[in-house]
């Protein structure tokens, strides 16, 4: 294998694996952002969680991404209802 072709191959593992750890940076603050947002609404006395919102979510994610879409957009609603979910509680 030429060294350009070693050099791309390894920059573009490097970007991956710099985009994996953004990825999981911003699952935690959104099951952060959620889990606080969940525990104002309940204060308020308001439902924590709608229906319409979390439908939309779904299908944003399954249009976006197509049917693993769906079972990445559950995936996120899960860890935003049970943050303890994640290794160190979602803190």
């Amino acid at each position: 294998m030429p060294p350009t072709a070693t050099l791309d191959i390894t920059r573009r593992d490097d970007q991956v694996v710099e985009l994996d750890s953004t990825i999981i940076d911003l699952i935690r603050r959104r099951t952060e952002l959620v889990t606080e947002l969940q525990q104002a609404k309940s204060r308020a006395g308001m439902p924590r969680t709608q229906l319409v919102q979390e439908t939309e979510l779904l299908n944003k994610y399954r249009s976006a991404l197509g049917i693993q879409g769906t079972t990445l957009a559950l995936l996120l609603l899960k860890l935003g209802s049970r943050p303890e979910l994640l290794p160190d509680g979602g803190r």
